[in-house]
């Protein structure tokens, strides 16, 4: 399998401005390339990355210039997108998806409850011009459920709920040996705990949900004033590398970036872990996500 960031940051897109600078771990919203070793594409989650996968995938420059002819371009390709949930920053890339317009290309779309329906509101007036019923590509829907199993290609799909605001899933792709568990928006140590680590068990990558810090996500605990995140639906990096020590994973990547972390701080948080690791996991491996990172399984 190989892994390709295309987004890494939550909430909202967060370009550099007004000195947060952002260049280093980017600020397009969640979207994460996943090619099997037959080949088979998926895509795990919309955000605004998927735009930038898109063109890529129609064989365009950054400029918009046709750099090559692409089964996309040419209307023969397939991706299988699996959906974590339908909050804004996971959805907003797909409008602007540029296979979505090409008559021949196949989009196969997994997610929970309201797959079609979804889908279908989010592209419709007064919230964007063009419909998704109006889009030249073959749109097939899938919704699955907890315990769900899919076999796609060569590639097993595990599905199961996590702990979310609303309903979240998180994935388990296992590809001959290789597995790489995916749990972006899940807050740590609730209800659905052994979900994640059964997804997780013996990965050997972890895309993890770190979008607060511990004082940020528990002010009160370290004697500071503040709302707090509690309940937010997110995580922070220590409950991160004590899931993987549990889980036996191989290697940790945080994910889901807030909006408000500049590259230094999300650098800090890398440094932190890798001192806080020493008592827990000390052989595991930790980085944070950053668009353009590549992986291979």
């Amino acid at each position: 399998m190989k892994i390709r960031f295309w987004g890494t940051r939550g909430s909202i897109a967060t370009p550099s401005n007004n000195g947060l600078s952002t260049m280093k771990y980017g600020g397009n919203t969640p979207c994460v390339q996943v090619v099997a070793n037959d080949g088979t594409i998926f895509i795990i989650d919309m955000g605004t990355g998927m735009k930038v996968l898109g063109d890529e995938l129609m064989g365009l420059s950054p400029e918009g210039d046709k750099k090559k002819d692409s089964p996309f371009s040419k209307g023969e390709g397939e991706v299988n997108v699996f959906l974590s949930h339908f909050h804004w920053d996971h959805i907003q890339g797909m409008p602007f998806f540029k296979p979505l317009y090409i008559k021949g290309n196949r989009i196969n779309l997994y997610a929970g409850e309201g797959c079609e329906k979804n889908m279908k509101h989010q592209m419709r007036k007064p919230f964007f011009p063009v419909e998704i019923d109006d889009t030249m590509s073959t749109k097939n829907y899938y919704e699955f459920n907890n315990g769900k199993t899919i076999k796609i290609g060569s590639v097993e799909i595990t599905v199961r709920k996590l702990d979310h605001t609303d309903d979240v899933y998180g994935f388990r792709f296992q590809d001959g040996d290789s597995v790489l568990t995916y749990a972006s928006d899940v807050e740590h140590n609730l209800k659905n705990k052994d979900n994640l680590l059964e997804l997780a068990k013996g990965a050997d990558v972890l895309i993890y949900d770190c979008q607060f810090t511990y004082m940020e996500y528990d002010p009160e605990i370290h004697g500071m004033e503040g709302m707090g995140k509690r309940q937010w639906g997110h995580s922070i990096i220590q409950e991160g590398i004590k899931i993987s020590a549990e889980a036996g994973v191989k290697k940790l990547v945080s994910f889901h970036h807030s909006p408000e972390s500049r590259d230094s701080k999300i650098d800090n948080i890398i440094e932190f872990a890798g001192k806080y690791k020493k008592d827990i996991k000390n052989d595991l491996e930790i980085m944070a996500a950053y668009e353009g990172l590549e992986i291979k399984l």
